[in-house]
Order: C-alpha cells, then sequence, then structure tokens
C-alpha cells in the first residue's frame, strides 16, 4: 500500500469529482489512423491523442469482433479500416474510418 497511490481511503464522491471536473464524464478522443505503403504493401498504424487510451479496430466490418490494437499491422488494398479509443472511466471516443483504396 506505500508503494502505489491507494485510493481506498478517499470518499466515492471526492473521487467523482476528481475524476469528473463538473460532473461530466471526459471522452476519449477519435484515434488516428497512418497508412504507409511499401513494395505493394499496406501497413496501418494507430495513435491516440488521449493519453492511456486502448484502441480497438477492425477492417472487415462485416466481422463482428473487434481486434487490439498493439502494433503496425497490415491490410489489403480495398479495406475499410474502422477503429475507436477507450480509457477506463472515460466515454468511447468516436469512431475513425479510413478506406484504403
Amino acid at each position: 500500500m506505500s508503494e502505489v497511490t491507494d485510493l481506498s481511503e478517499v470518499p466515492e464522491d471526492v473521487l467523482i469529482d476528481d475524476f469528473w471536473p463538473n460532473g461530466e464524464q471526459p471522452m476519449t478522443r477519435a484515434p488516428d489512423i497512418s497508412v504507409m505503403r511499401n513494395s505493394g504493401r499496406v501497413i496501418i498504424t494507430m495513435t491516440s491523442p488521449t493519453e492511456g487510451a486502448s484502441i480497438g479496430y477492425r477492417y472487415d466490418t462485416s466481422a463482428p469482433h473487434w481486434r487490439l490494437y498493439t502494433g503496425p499491422f497490415e491490410v489489403p488494398v480495398g479495406s475499410l479500416i474502422e477503429a475507436k479509443a477507450v480509457r477506463y472511466g472515460y466515454a468511447e471516443s468516436d469512431g475513425s474510418t479510413t478506406r484504403i483504396d
């Protein structure tokens, strides 16, 4: 307990005020999608402008499953990339989309 910040003794209403100023839940900002082409390959890189956010993505939007972004990945030409970001305690971001032509 002495090595980490322990907030278990802080009343919940105080924590809510600290985490959500004026009672408004902060929103995660939409992720940025970068496309790099190299020798006919299409490589996708994503970043989140919200520090500490995780990014979920899919590029076959007919597929029901999202993937956790962990690093650059390759997609075929014609793909539609869709991504969202979320940070614990924040509202989920709007979506970002990019079509690979």
